[in-house]
């Protein structure tokens, strides 16, 4: 048996023609595509003749599917080395579940209110190596005694029945169809559809309730339209009353980062209680999360000082590349350190310390090591070292505590992952008002 695994929207499109039975009638190819009308047309004939079987919502690596196929296939839920926790205890206040995990920013947030993730997705490997890290490698045990893996991994390989129960879904779906510097192909990009696997889901598990974050352009792009359908799936399709606020991360942490927040409600009566949170009026800053004893490691050096002084936004506006210590970050991005010529920001070390200095640089000199940068003050003489954020700052400018872990020799994961990652204390907060709704 040959089983051809399609996207999202090529199955509905299936799914669509065949429930209609279009393709017992004549078969209509007008305005369409020639490639494609070859394509349906191949489609309706094997349909008509019983070649081929279309069977909706199967998983490829799901157990029916394995089951189908006649034989046992290890490679199927390629398990994760264990570290048995028994999720028989009565005194959680609430289950949730964490789609597109990334390295476990929702779950950091939740555990921190009382809840109890009982289910996990992220396909990257190096994610979930610093996920496992921080909250072990988690194997759930049911009342059938059946031990499966809190975390997996590619979400459209896992039936959505598999899914433990849960109260609240999570899940910061995959942006870069969305935002302003990505492909902009929205809900028809290989990572946009991808928001569909959460409609999928939402429709089984019927969670109380579901919280989902995204770049604040998911709302304006091409002129709201796709916002519109975002909004139509989880209302009309999936049942769900919904709100939506895009709140910019600087009110809880020192760094500017707008992102919309979908928040559902299963139940009317939920939902009207429900409030999105008040930021907080005192602002932290950017100075107060700074290491004034960083390695030197993170200094320029003199070839990466020319890539930042050869770069189109240092030439317009040098002073924009340096890091307002006494306000915020700019948003943190998952290409600071290895795309830094653009767009990433810098310490200025004398900066840090005392915040003194003003960012005003004029031009740009390097030494064999270190890159240096002078100040447009009377005294040309004068040199301030730039240096990159450090791991451990950047978890601080995201809302990550202390206590998180990144263990490894290669930072410049870690930068990636905390530049894709949600900020933790919106999320908190915004959970805050959830469980409240709810009457948790």
């Amino acid at each position: 048996m040959l089983a051809v695994h399609v996207s999202s929207l090529a199955a509905v499109s299936i799914d669509e023609l065949f429930s209609s039975k279009e393709y017992l009638s004549e078969i209509s190819t007008q305005n369409i595509p020639p490639k494609i009308a070859e394509i349906k047309h191949f489609l309706c004939s094997k349909l008509i003749s019983n070649t081929i079987q279309w069977i909706p919502n199967l998983r490829v690596r799901s157990k029916l599917c394995v089951f189908l196929g006649g034989k046992v296939d290890d490679s199927a839920y390629k398990p994760i080395p264990e570290k048995v926790v028994h999720f028989s205890r009565n005194d959680v206040k609430f289950r949730f579940v964490e789609l597109f995990a990334g390295i476990g920013g929702f779950r950091v947030a939740l555990d921190a209110l009382g809840g109890q993730c009982v289910f996990a997705s992220e396909i990257n490997d190096a994610a979930r190596k610093t996920y496992i890290a921080n909250f072990g490698k988690e194997v759930s045990v049911d009342n059938k005694n059946e031990r499966r893996p809190v975390l997996v991994g590619d979400i459209t390989e896992i039936e959505a029945a598999e899914i433990p129960d849960h109260d609240i879904l999570t899940a910061g779906f995959p942006c870069q169809s969305f935002c302003k510097v990505g492909d902009l192909t929205a809900l028809n990009g290989i990572r946009g559809e991808l928001f569909f696997d959460i409609i999928r889901i939402l429709k089984t598990k019927k969670p109380k309730s579901f919280i989902l974050e995204n770049v604040e352009n998911l709302v304006t792009m091409e002129s709201g339209s796709v916002f519109s359908r975002i909004s139509e799936s989880l209302t009309r399709n999936a049942g769900y009353y919904i709100h939506h606020a895009v709140i910019d991360a600087v009110s809880y942490t020192p760094q500017t980062r707008a992102r919309v927040y979908i928040v559902g409600f299963l139940l009317a009566a939920d939902s009207a209680r429900f409030e999105f949170p008040v930021p907080p009026t005192a602002r932290p800053i950017l100075r107060s999360i700074l290491d004034s004893t960083s390695s030197s490691s993170l200094i320029l050096n003199l070839r990466q000082m020319e890539k930042l002084q050869a770069s189109y936004t240092f030439g317009k506006n040098p002073m924009w590349r340096i890091a307002d210590v006494n306000g915020a970050a700019r948003t943190l991005m998952g290409s600071y350190k290895s795309g830094f010529s653009m767009y990433s920001e810098f310490v200025r070390i004398s900066a840090s310390i005392d915040g003194t200095e003003e960012r005003k640089p004029k031009r740009v000199k390097g030494r064999e090591d270190d890159g240096v940068i002078n100040s447009n003050d009377k005294n040309e003489d004068e040199e301030f070292v730039l240096r990159f954020y450090s791991v451990r700052e950047c978890a601080k400018i995201m809302g990550f505590p202390d206590s998180y872990r990144f263990d490894g020799k290669a930072p410049g994961v870690f930068y990636h992952q905390l530049g894709n990652a949600v900020v933790p204390p919106v999320i908190e907060n915004i959970g805050k008002q959830v469980l409240k709704a709810l009457k948790i």
